[in-house]
């Protein structure tokens, strides 16, 4: 059986097929769905091993293009619809900066067939959905199909959703280093060569009757399966795909990242698959995932606004950089009774958290500003957070005399330097975030937040040499100081 033209799958968390468990323990809230061979347990310090000798190595072959293909060519690499304050790949006026609304790229390193597509419906905070794509780039090139574009969203706490929920994935993603390693097609160009219409569907829970019209009024399509059945309720209950899953909505369903794995939960036999000359032979999933990372960092306007802005305005790369991510509206929710997520263990863990006193946080920052010799800290915080921050912030600085920086300049510097972008007014939350996340892989040192995709996405940006700490770790460490017996 060969699967149709138009496939689609529906993300749960990142994206849904491939199950990896990420960071330092097996919490649930942990998991991360990453390509990972045999689904072991891999820690970030050993993937960032691989990510960096596999950045070397391409640095070495650069002609992989020769060398990684796959046998049907058709190369179709399509610019992505403009709005009307987009202008593709030229530079706005009076703005200090270039957005690239789409690649220019004529010759990926992997050709993908032109006639079949894959779209992803991705979900939840930014940064799940960047793994979401990520993961639907590695799912491309084991079934060999032309990657569609997805809609990127705000995250749920973002203020400025009034102005749109949607942003351009051009904010998001270098379209350019995407497009040198595959093809890749807009939704206006999927639906326009679909003709409308989505052939099949892969899930990984089961999900409402609602949720599938939902998707279809979103993306203005319609779902074969389900728009020709006689038994529509039922039909959007019950997709083929994956093969003979009964899934429910807290059971996911899981897949090791390889690719027999992959073609039979697809049922797709009989497709033209990706085959490799003789020196990259043995490449494993987590060797061709560390590339696909490699080709979806953020766009260049951002780590370009970021870096002018630590050049500018905190004038030396030798800064601790802190991400404070423990908000009561998104974060800490997940501790109140009524929420699944409300486990002995989170409970534990959100009552910690609350007993922090702002001179625990910031004799923490301070300590490990005088072990790496910094005396100057960025911090990275929620909105909601501010007053917390401030009190922290106040602290260093006559307590410690350090330079303490956040968004509070970041903000007045994009206005002063940035104000003519006319992008950025609308999407600001989402932009200065991301901004935020490059200021922080500049940092000389980074102090994390336990169980935030938002941090791990710094870590896994970050030169592996640059020391890296957890927050939460550098409290407790205070705290186990000040009760220890003198």
């Amino acid at each position: 059986m060969e699967l149709k033209k138009c496939f689609s799958f529906i993300s749960a968390i990142a994206l849904v097929f491939i199950w990896m468990e990420f960071t330092v323990n097996n919490s649930e809230e942990n998991r991360h769905f990453y390509a990972m061979s045999n689904a072991t347990v891999i820690r970030v310090a050993e993937f960032k091993q691989t990510f960096q000798r596999n950045l070397k190595f391409m640095n070495k072959h650069s002609a992989l293009s020769k060398n990684f293909h796959l046998q049907f060519g058709g190369i179709s690499v399509h610019r992505q619809n403009k709005s009307s304050n987009d202008s593709n790949s030229t530079t706005l006026k009076s703005c200090p900066v270039k957005v690239n609304f789409g690649s220019s790229i004529k010759n990926p390193m992997i050709h993908l067939r032109n006639d079949r597509f894959l779209f992803v419906i991705v979900k939840n905070g930014p940064n799940n959905q960047l793994s979401s794509l990520r993961d639907a780039i590695f799912l491309c090139i084991m079934l060999n199909r032309t990657l569609v574009l997805p809609l990127m969203f705000k995250h749920k706490t973002d203020r400025q959703k009034r102005n749109g929920n949607v942003i351009n994935i051009a904010h998001r993603v270098d379209l350019d280093a995407l497009g040198r390693l595959i093809p890749f097609v807009t939704l206006d160009a999927f639906r326009q060569s679909c003709k409308g219409r989505i052939n099949d569907v892969f899930r990984v829970k089961a999900l409402t009757t609602s949720r599938y019209r939902g998707y279809e009024e979103m993306l203005n399509m319609t779902i074969d399966e389900f728009h020709h059945s006689t038994k529509r309720n039922r039909a959007y209950a019950l997709p083929k795909f994956p093969l003979n899953k009964n899934l429910t909505k807290k059971s996911y369903f899981k897949l090791r990242a390889t690719k027999e794995e992959v073609l039979k939960a697809y049922d797709s036999k009989s497709f033209d698959l990706i085959t490799l000359s003789s020196d990259l032979s043995e490449i494993t999933p987590t060797d061709l995932f560390s590339e696909i990372r490699r080709h979806t960092p953020h766009p260049l306007h951002i780590r370009q606004m970021a870096s002018q802005y630590v050049d500018d305005v905190i004038k030396t790369r030798q800064f601790l950089f802190v991400h404070w991510r423990f908000d009561r509206p998104d974060f800490m929710r997940r501790c109140l009774h009524d929420n699944p997520w409300a486990t002995p263990r989170w409970m534990k863990l959100c009552k910690e958290i609350l007993s922090f006193r702002p001179q625990d946080v910031a004799r923490a920052i301070a300590n490990q500003t005088t072990k790496y010799g910094c005396s100057d800290v960025y911090i990275a915080s929620p909105p909601t957070e501010a007053e917390f921050i401030r009190n922290v912030s106040n602290i260093l600085r006559q307590n410690y005399h350090l330079q303490v920086f956040g968004d509070i300049d970041l903000v007045k510097y994009l206005d002063e330097y940035f104000s003519s972008c006319d992008w950025l007014s609308s999407n600001r939350n989402d932009i200065q975030s991301t901004i935020e996340m490059d200021i922080g892989t500049i940092s000389k040192v980074f102090l994390s937040s336990d169980m935030s995709s938002w941090s791990k996405e710094v870590l896994f940006t970050r030169n592996a040499s640059e020391p890296t700490y957890r927050i939460l770790s550098a409290i407790r460490d205070v705290l186990r100081t000040e009760d220890s017996p003198t």
